[in-house]
């Protein structure tokens, strides 16, 4: 039987089943909002060019939008039918 070397054996008590690894640990919603939040808004900042996509998506979206319901609600004056 091979020998574990030193280094392998300090790792033989860790488990990796997942289900038990988050188990005794608590964590709020409001925390995991901010952890997100932030590893979102440091991606952008350190990838400038995800910035300006994200940027000119939300434009052009509103720009869409402004040109798609423009006067949607507005009626002439001479309109006599039922409301």
């Amino acid at each position: 039987m091979n020998e574990l070397s030193e280094r392998e054996q300090k790792y033989l008590e860790i488990s990796t089943d997942f289900r038990k690894f988050g188990a005794g640990r608590k964590v709020g919603c409001l925390t995991q909002f901010i952890a997100i939040y932030r590893r979102n808004w440091l991606y952008l900042v350190r990838n400038p060019r995800s910035l300006n996509g994200i940027l000119f998506n939300g434009v052009f979206s509103a720009v869409l939008n402004l040109c798609l319901y423009w006067k949607v609600g507005v009626l002439p004056d001479n309109f006599e039918g039922d409301v």
